[in-house]
């Protein structure tokens, strides 16, 4: 541009259809347009074009290392004399050396050489003194600068970047970070925001990675091409680790392209552009060669050219399975748990095995995540993963009446995706955490505490693991509670021990040591003596310990007192006795039957088998009886890729979603003086077929209604996602609170983060908003349950047996079925209560397989399920 005199037009053309298309199908929003910043800049004719910067440690113990920089100049005049200069600062901004480090400028390099050729450079090396590591965890930040000097000492360019110390290797099959083993508690990350696309601003970039952080998430996978080049400066300085994932994706023709010569050139030249930008940020730890691309020579190309140009961090790929001549780190999706065993067993892997993807996280899902932490925990080979995947991809659009819509569905000129695929984060489109995050943020914590034996709990001695890399609990403080039926009834805190950081856990499901290589895992444990003093056990109270670790101090990613890890154990209880089961006999009726005690009013409808009405000082509680269900709104896993063999399938095909229910006999005793046992017997049907039969007893009496219910279902039924009833209660009943596991969602198979506690909300606030309507809201392992207007009055669910499971919707199942759209969806008004006595659990291995695990999933035969409705008064 300098050649031109005046001023100078630039004009770029976006091409939507290119050669390069066919390397670029992610199977995401297909956008075009200019999504990164475009930056203009000028510099001398003689200028610092270039720099290299590694690390070394030199000695065992990682203590000193040696910093290697290779600065590149424009070409040079021989016969002039040209330097250059090199200071490092540390974090605080002092100078480490006490005088620049300066080197000449080089020319040509003799084609002879011994060691490698470098044209028009400066190459510096010095053993700097016990450096501060960068880790993940103490991201410490130096400062390395050059300056170009010309023969008369003027400095005429200057460049400057942010470096860490650190080293990473494999040794004996395991990754390491600083000579320790390196637990990746990763997500896949698209650059995407709901308003500007694939447009990224460093506020909403920072505000991302911090979720992340405070999410116990210490890497990212750049899915599935290099990020802004911002991100990868707030990576180096937050504390993220980074798989760096060049821009090959050829999901539809797979590995024709990646065996074909003729594409050598354009593969090759998207690990030049991925490596040359970023080979400096210590937050980068692995090159990865792209992504559902097959393998081929293309590939081999790639990784021989990175590890000759960077042999500091390894390389991997996981499509076509590669081998170790393309990948030092076996790298697969969505492996089964079992699998992962049997081939780190085998003598002829020897590499760390990573999960580039995992834990499919489409709609509500999640189930099962606890069993990969466990695993990854017990095996030193298996090093963590990458869960799939961030955030939604939902795209925002104005609705007729002004709100915000968010759509997965294909827009306008857009193209083609596979259209709810985009809704698969860990989090929403607005980082607002699904029950799911919570899940994540439990099991890969980086503390973990586990029991020693009864009696030792009853003590209050605890195992308690450090599973950081480098990092003491000193930054951390333990909150204890006690908790009786989830009211607290003893507190306090306490330093936690001087734990060391450990490579492992204990865990008795390990395998032979002879299988698992010769890396061995530590597996010991400090002990954690927490001083409660509970006293006297109230009979039937449930006791609960609760531990939480949090930060001590305030840091860049969270507050002072954000919880890192906690767990709960529950102490010795007592069980309330299971209410008489009933009994046949007494009258046939076929009239309704009226029962009142005190403020309670109730109305059996012998046609319905069950209550009419239900009301409590004059006001009515319900809008429809209870009634059995054994289904719910199919959630992504459920529906998988769709037909009459997925579970949803299923569960169609038998007619779950169509029940007709026939009352075969009522009967009523009488209890007492005013007292009555109605005992119901019922049938639900689908066109004529028995799916169950049901036996009820309603127990009215002392200003209570006990509700047992005893299910059987036919043996030739699938799997059922549910078993128990659902009941439609008046509007007026807005307000919900529980003693159970809580705050927020939770299911057999992804509960591990939710406490037994006592909760409280709004029955509007107990939705979970799935951009794509599904299941939800559920909330188990519950003691009671009440539901409540704004003064107060209302009823109270109380378990008499084993807890049951809830969920209470101002939405039928019905109306979630139907609708698209979570903004399609309109609430209405009266409450659709469902209580359960078993569930199926959500699944989570895949987005598009059936894997819910079999002991997540509710099998047909006997069940029970055993609660009373009492009233709650007005201002109590």
């Amino acid at each position: 541009m300098a050649r031109y005199a005046g001023a100078v037009q630039l004009a770029v053309k976006v091409l939507r259809i290119a050669a390069a298309t066919y390397l670029e199908d992610q199977d995401y929003w297909q956008l075009s347009g200019i999504e990164r910043d475009v930056t203009l800049f000028a510099k001398p004719s003689v200028h610092l074009r270039d720099y290299t910067v590694r690390t070394r440690f030199t000695d065992k113990n990682y203590g000193n290392a040696t910093l290697e920089v290779t600065a590149y100049m424009s070409r040079l005049d021989p016969a002039d004399e040209w330097e250059v200069q090199l200071e490092l600062f540390d974090s605080e901004g002092v100078a480490v050396f006490e005088q620049p480090l300066r080197e000449k400028a080089g020319g040509v390099a003799n084609a002879y050489a011994t060691t490698n050729p470098e044209n028009f450079c400066a190459i510096f090396s010095k053993v700097v003194e016990t450096p501060r590591h960068w880790t993940a965890e103490s991201p410490v930040l130096y400062t390395v600068v050059l300056s170009l000097v010309d023969k008369d000492g003027v400095v005429i360019d200057v460049e400057s970047a942010r470096i860490g110390f650190r080293e990473l290797e494999i040794r004996e099959g395991v990754l390491l970070l600083n000579g320790r083993r390196l637990v990746i508690r990763g997500v896949n990350q698209h650059e995407y925001n709901s308003h500007s696309g694939r447009v990224m601003s460093e506020e909403w970039m920072r505000s991302e990675l911090i979720a992340m952080k405070r999410l116990n998430i210490n890497a990212v996978r750049t899915s599935h091409y290099p990020h802004c080049s911002r991100w990868y400066e707030l990576c180096d300085e937050l504390g993220l680790y980074v798989v760096d994932e060049a821009n090959i994706e050829t999901h539809q023709l797979w590995a024709s392209l990646s065996r074909a010569p003729e594409w050598a050139g354009a593969y090759l030249q998207r690990a030049l552009r991925l490596v040359l930008r970023d080979r400096n940020h210590p937050a980068v730890i692995t090159w990865s060669l792209g992504n559902e691309s097959g393998c081929g020579a293309n590939h081999a190309a790639m990784a021989a050219w990175i590890r000759h140009f960077d042999g500091t961090r390894p390389v991997q790929y996981e499509s076509g399975r590669p081998g170790p001549d393309i990948s030092d780190i076996f790298a697969p999706m969505y492996p089964d748990l079992n699998w992962v065993q049997h081939t780190l067993a085998d003598p002829h892997e020897k590499r760390p095995l990573i999960m580039c993807e995992y834990a499919y996280g489409k709609g509500n899902s999640g189930g099962n995540f606890f069993k990969f932490w466990d695993l990854i925990y017990t095996l030193p080979r298996f090093q963590g993963g990458f869960m799939w995947d961030w955030a939604d991809k939902a795209f925002v659009r104005k609705l007729a009446d002004g709100r915000d819509g968010y759509f997965y569905g294909e827009l306008e000129g857009e193209g083609s995706h596979v259209a709810r695929m985009c809704l698969n984060g860990i989090v929403f489109h607005d980082l607002s955490l699904k029950p799911a995050a919570y899940e994540m943020w439990k099991c890969q914590a980086p503390v973990r505490f586990a029991e020693i034996t009864a009696a030792e709990t009853r003590a209050g001695r605890f195992h308690i693991f450090n599973l950081y890399l480098d990092s003491e609990l000193d930054h951390l403080e333990l909150l204890w509670e006690v908790e009786a039926d989830g009211i607290t009834v003893e507190s306090g805190r306490c330093d936690l021990p001087a734990a060391a950081p450990r490579e492992g856990l204990t865990y008795a499901n390990t395998l032979a040591a002879a299988a698992l290589g010769g890396f061995a895992v530590e597996r010991q444990a400090d002990i954690i003596e927490v001083p409660f003093k509970t006293g006297e056990v109230v009979p039937g109270a449930v006791y609960t310990l609760n531990l939480r670790c949090v930060l001590r101090q305030e840091t860049a990613w969270a507050e002072k007192g954000h919880c890192v890890a906690w767990e709960q154990f529950t102490l010795p209880v007592s069980v309330p006795a299971l209410m008489p089961r009933g009994i046949a006999g007494g009258e046939r009726v076929e009239e309704p039957l009226q029962w009142q005690d005190d403020d309670m009013s109730v109305i059996f409808d012998p046609a319905a088998g069950a209550l009419s009405s239900l009301s409590i000082a004059g006001n009515e509680m319900i809008v429809r009886g209870f009634n059995e269900c054994f289904y719910r709104v199919p959630t992504d896993i459920d529906e998988a890729q769709g037909g009459e063999h997925t579970y949803a399938g299923k569960w169609r095909n038998a007619g779950l979603n169509r029940l007709e229910r026939r009352v075969d006999d009522v009967r009523v005793a009488a209890i007492g003086k005013s007292g009555l046992r109605i005992i119901c017997d019922t049938t639900t049907l689908h066109e004529g077929r028995t799916i169950a039969c049901t036996r009820t007893t309603h127990t009215l009496e002392a200003g209570e209604i006990g509700i047992e219910m005893e299910f059987q279902l036919a043996g030739y039924l699938p799997f059922v996602p549910r078993v128990g009833v659902e009941g439609v209660f008046a509007d007026a009943l807005t307000e919900a609170a529980w003693f159970g596991r809580g705050p927020f969602e939770n299911y057999s198979d992804r509960k591990h983060a939710a406490m037994l506690g006592r909760y409280a909300m709004p029955v509007a606030k107990l939705f979970t908003p799935y951009i794509y309507p599904i299941d939800n809201g559920v909330r188990q392992d519950v003691r009671w349950l009440e539901l409540a207007s704004r003064d107060g009055s209302g009823l109270r669910f109380s378990a008499m047996a084993a807890p049951f499971h809830f969920s209470a919707l101002n939405y039928s199942w019905q109306d979630l079925e139907r609708a698209g759209y979570v903004h399609e969806l309109k609430p209405r008004g009266e409450v659709y209560l469902h209580i359960d006595t078993a569930q199926s659990g959500l699944g989570g291995d895949t987005g598009w397989s059936q894997n819910i695990h079999p002991e997540f999933q509710v099998e047909p035969g006997y069940y029970r399920l055993a609660f009373r409705i009492e009233a709650l008064k007005r201002g109590k």
